[in-house]
């Protein structure tokens, strides 16, 4: 048989017919005739992947053509070869045709113009339906890969801030890396027991990503007041919360460089992350959910690592106590929910703590 003529089977009982058929649609097919639903399913197993379309008379022997057409759409082959009944149209035969999967009817005569140009059309039609169906999987592939680039110089970028905050002596070594961490960690199990935040794994990532930009206002304060070893004035302690303001102004700069997931999240954590649950923190004192989760959950993070490093504010406590300061309130009231999260983590943190050490 020619190989670069498309395949179709001709399914009918009627030798006459049949033939009829087959030569109307030779010029433009490899023809495969059965005479049966046996035959007819085995062919189709046979040439699946290289076949344009089937043609089935609706009085098949052996297996039936409603049961044929049953076998067809469980194996979802209707899905991809069109089916083409040989029958009178009625209503209820259409439907009940037309539910099992059938593209279309060809009624009698069979061995005319117009049915060649029926079958032409309806196997042009799956064609390019398959043509598109496979551009729009490829363009999803393209677009999946360039977005998975995109968070990957995302990350790297955050990473790169994370780590010019950490060597101009404003944190410790590893405090960005164990928030990113912690963070995962918290997320992942508000994730798992709080569904009312519709997050999930790929949202927590990004938080934990964007997590690293907490304290990137920072960068703006003088080393005169951020890095000063005795205790602030109350001037100077306004400049210090100042920072979460200026972070987002920084962040705001350049936006258009970041997806725009990541610049939410880290919009959200930069300016919210010392808001507290009770409306006792800052900038603007909001309280219970108004927070959005993502400060929050980097909130209770942040809080915990601070409390586990030495910095020139106090001496660092030990991962116990510092647990124990968390859920007992002692930095600030944090939602019942995430304490109840922090809890259930706390052996997976406590691995992060070592690991991780200043």
């Amino acid at each position: 048989m020619d190989g670069k003529k498309r395949n179709i089977i001709i399914a009918d009982s009627n030798e006459t017919r049949a033939q009829e058929l087959q030569t109307l649609l030779t010029g433009a097919y490899n023809v495969i005739m059965v005479s049966d639903g046996e035959q007819l399913l085995k062919k189709v197993a046979d040439y699946f992947k290289r076949l344009s379309a089937i043609i089935l008379d609706a009085d098949i022997p052996k297996i039936s053509a409603e049961k044929v057409m049953d076998a067809l759409r469980n194996k979802k082959i209707t899905k991809y070869v069109p089916v083409l009944v040989m029958a009178d149209r009625t209503s209820e035969l259409t439907k009940m045709y037309y539910d099992k999967g059938a593209a279309a009817f060809l009624r009698p005569p069979y061995n005319t113009r117009s049915a060649k140009a029926k079958v032409d059309n309806v196997v042009n039609t799956y064609a390019e339906r398959k043509w598109l169906e496979k551009k729009v999987i490829q363009q999803n592939r393209e677009l999946t890969y360039q977005a998975d680039m995109l968070r990957k110089l995302n990350d790297n970028i955050l990473d790169m801030i994370g780590t010019i905050i950490e060597f101009r002596g404003i944190e410790d070594n590893n405090h960005i890396r164990r928030v990113k961490e912690y963070t995962l960690i918290l997320g992942e199990a508000v994730a798992t027991f709080f569904k009312e935040y519709q997050l999930d794994s790929e949202q927590v990532n990004y938080i934990a990503s964007a997590s690293s930009m907490h304290d990137i206002g920072k960068l703006l304060i003088p080393d005169s007041i951020v890095l000063k070893a005795g205790k602030l004035t109350a001037d100077e302690f306004d400049i210090i919360k100042s920072h979460t303001t200026k972070g987002c102004e920084m962040l705001e700069a350049v936006s258009r460089y970041q997806e725009e997931v990541y610049y939410r999240y880290s919009y959200e954590i930069c300016r919210y992350h010392h808001e507290r649950y009770d409306g006792s923190g800052y900038p603007e004192g909001l309280t219970g959910d108004e927070i959005p989760i993502s400060a929050q959950i980097v909130s209770v993070t942040e809080a915990f690592d601070a409390l586990m490093c030495d910095t020139v504010y106090r001496k660092a406590v030990g991962f116990d106590r510092a647990c124990e300061m968390i859920v007992e309130g002692e930095c600030g009231t944090f939602s019942p929910k995430l304490i109840q999260c922090f809890k259930v983590s706390q052996d997976k943190l406590k691995k992060i703590a070592v690991e991780y050490q200043g």
